[in-house]
């Protein structure tokens, strides 16, 4: 990515962001979200075709000399859900709890009164008592 741009990418922490130019096009939003949980830039453009081919193409050929290749969705997901990184509507959703989900880590019912917190205490009761019974 340095090769691409101006910013200095070297400040930039995960999930915070810069601008810089870009392959020629100038005050691109650089982000480090790495929402697949990589270390990575984001980064965004005008969406339309002769753009995203043409920064397509030279992300390529900058990153020839560490071996990058083109990945499709399954791969984003892949690495995603190895870093317990929810996707919502897929891993958590308004019918998928945080225990089901296996995101408990995120998750202190020991803190004060939040909402959805009774919510939660009886969704994990009722599934360590699916889980014991599963067992016997």
């Amino acid at each position: 990515m340095a090769k691409l741009t101006d910013a200095n990418l070297v400040i930039v922490k995960s999930y915070w962001f810069t601008h810089g130019t870009v392959c020629g096009f100038e005050n691109v939003l650089i982000g480090r979200t790495g929402y697949t949980g990589e270390d990575g830039f984001e980064i965004y453009l005008p969406s339309d075709e002769a753009t995203s081919a043409m920064v397509w193409n030279a992300v390529l050929e900058a990153g020839k000399e560490w071996g990058v290749i083109p990945c499709g969705l399954g791969a984003r997901n892949t690495l995603r859900l190895e870093a317990k990184m929810p996707l919502y509507d897929h891993e958590i959703s308004d019918t998928i709890n945080v225990w089901e989900a296996g995101l408990d880590r995120y998750c202190k019912v020991e803190k004060p009164e939040f909402i959805g917190r009774e919510a939660l205490l009886q969704a994990r009761a009722a599934d360590q008592i699916r889980y014991s019974q599963a067992f016997r």
